[in-house]
């Protein structure tokens, strides 16, 4: 027997195989059928509703993620606002100083200094 006529022969029995399976088989009865579409039918929208969830997810954390960028930018601001405002009270403070008593040396007045025990010390 050639390659061929075996491989035709094969198929054939592959063939007469398939078609007593496919007799062999009962049809599922509607009812189940019929239930089992619904459940299809079901998961596709669960997937649908998920998928759609999964967006909305992916949006709010690129929103919240933009958020906190524009936070930490105005804590950064306002942190050089606080810095900007004490080293403005500082020259403030000298200049009054230096108006009520000119000879005064200021070179000791300091915004992060304070008076105790009658000496100047550093508050940092």
């Amino acid at each position: 027997m050639s390659i061929c006529s075996e491989f035709f022969v094969k198929d054939k029995e592959t063939s007469d195989q398939v078609k007593e399976l496919n007799n062999s088989i009962t049809p599922l009865p509607a009812m189940q059928t019929s239930f089992l579409k619904d459940e299809v039918k079901i998961l596709k929208s669960a997937q649908t509703t998920l998928n759609l969830s999964e967006t909305t997810l992916k949006k709010q954390v690129s929103e919240l993620m933009k958020n906190i960028e524009e936070l930490h930018l105005a804590i950064w601001r306002a942190e050089q606002a606080a810095i900007d405002g004490v080293f403005d009270a500082e020259t403030n403070i000298k200049e009054q100083i230096k108006l009520k008593a000119p000879d005064l040396d200021v070179s000791e007045v300091d915004a992060f200094k304070k008076v105790m025990d009658e000496n100047v010390v550093s508050i940092l």
